[in-house]
């Protein structure tokens, strides 16, 4: 069986709750002992570099990443060539987590969805008859009764069965290894018998050098440049 890289997102017309859902599961998965992650998607313009600071004049000077680390926090800019990819973002700047949930990224084809449904839902359509790849609905249970669909149904209180199908669908494999190969920016799925070769080939090599003892997470980052 292929696995399928940690992260799943939120989706639903304007006011239909998904933040306020977003939060309880993401707590009932950190109470579980999961470290979650969460990357929201907004239309509105991000707050940008304060003109006339360093940092401003590092982006006019053309560089796109820069990085401000400070005492309490760290911000990062960089461009958004790759903003409709949350699998891109989140191997950049979210690998130290079990479980990445997103808010919004609905027309997305990387990533699976769960639409939350508004509480008024006579009067609109479901987006997973317009976008790719949502495998829940989550509703209120008094209207549950109104979809027909082969999808599963969740009531929207049911916040740990939620939770366990997250788990259930992101970790499919009882040997819960986790192993993601991207290669240009691209998840390339493994099966399981690929992952335990590649795992047991790095971990081998990875023994066998000094100040490696306990590691548990290893990452590996291979990038060519052309010769100008």
């Amino acid at each position: 069986m292929k696995q399928k890289f940690p992260i799943i997102s939120f989706i639903g017309w304007h006011n239909s709750g998904k933040t306020t859902l977003i939060r309880k599961v993401a707590s009932e998965l950190k109470d579980r002992g999961f470290k979650i992650g969460i990357l929201k998607s907004t239309h509105h313009n991000i707050i940008s570099h304060k003109p006339g600071s360093d940092t401003d004049l590092y982006s006019k000077d053309g560089i796109k990443n820069i990085g401000l680390i400070g005492a309490t926090g760290s911000i990062f800019y960089t461009d958004n060539t790759n903003l409709e990819n949350p699998l891109w973002i989140s191997s950049k700047f979210l690998s130290n987590v079990d479980i990445i949930i997103c808010e919004g990224f609905k027309h997305s084809p990387h990533i699976s969805k769960i639409e939350v449904v508004s509480s008024n839902p006579t009067k609109e359509s479901l987006l997973k008859d317009q976008v790719p790849n949502v495998i829940a609905l989550a509703i209120k249970k008094e209207y549950k009764e109104l979809y027909d669909t082969t999808i599963p149904i969740f009531d929207k209180e049911d916040v740990k069965g939620l939770a366990d199908f997250i788990l259930s669908y992101l970790f499919p494999y009882k040997d819960k290894q986790q192993l993601y190969l991207f290669v240009n920016g691209r998840l390339i799925p493994l099966k399981r018998y690929v992952r335990d070769s590649f795992k047991g080939v790095i971990e081998g090599f990875i023994k066998a050098l000094k100040g490696t003892q306990g590691a548990k997470d290893i990452e590996i980052k291979i990038k060519k440049r052309t010769e100008q």
